[in-house]
């Protein structure tokens, strides 16, 4: 099974730019929504997989069966050491405003509620259980705050919520932070952050993902 390693922090916080230093020739990025990349060189290195550039390593889709394909299929290229999936809240948010003029009511609205989950299960599913054990797939994600300030992975309620628990799937949560004026990842410590014990000898590092590879490729 592939390595799965959470990212998650609110929007602008640096899930997007710690993937500056990751090696572009061994990496692949799905998008669910189109955008720049906010480092120097991003445009260049990441390209649109099509007909004409087989060999390009972006895809971007917000609908679930196209990402679980596009990581089967990435799956099969030997090139490819890292995937980075970024804003995967947009694969449920997105696909709950296509539906949300649909009327229902009791069981059906409970019904729709539970498809939307097992679509974003789907794709953790793949990961863990359908790529090869040599792959670290990042899965980058939006956070809601609640009163006390605990962060849960952003979905679009408490049903889903109560469904999808994938912190509880990875033993690696990043969490964004901004320590000293300076982008970071909190790793270990009180949150939904954490790693397994010896990975990382500080509860703070640089948001980069290049030092999280190392870590894990270490550790092992």
């Amino acid at each position: 099974m592939a390595e799965l390693v959470l990212v998650l922090g609110e929007t602008g916080s640096g899930k997007s730019s710690s993937l500056r230093n990751l090696n572009a020739k061994e990496t692949f990025l799905i998008q669910t929504t189109p955008k720049l990349l906010p480092f120097k060189g991003g445009a260049k290195n990441y390209t649109k997989i099509t007909k004409e550039n087989p060999k390009g390593n972006l895809f971007v889709s917000d609908k679930s069966n196209d990402i679980i394909r596009a990581l089967k299929s990435i799956n099969e290229r030997e090139d490819i050491r890292y995937i980075t999936l970024d804003d995967i809240q947009y694969s449920i948010v997105n696909s709950y405003m296509r539906r949300i003029r649909e009327k229902s009511t009791g069981g059906d609205v409970f019904q729709k509620y539970a498809e939307l989950a097992a679509d974003y299960s789907d794709i953790i599913n793949c990961i863990i259980h359908e790529l090869r054990d040599d792959l670290i797939v990042f899965v980058a994600s939006h956070v809601d705050i609640d009163d006390f300030g605990n962060a849960t992975i952003k979905t679009v309620g408490k049903l889903i919520n109560e469904k999808i628990k994938i912190e509880g799937m990875s033993s690696i949560v990043l969490m964004t932070a901004m320590v000293d004026g300076k982008y970071s990842f909190r790793v270990n410590g009180e949150g939904i952050q954490k790693s397994p014990m010896g990975m990382f000898e500080t509860e703070v590092i640089d948001n980069d993902l290049a030092l999280v590879v190392k870590a894990i490729e270490e550790w092992k």
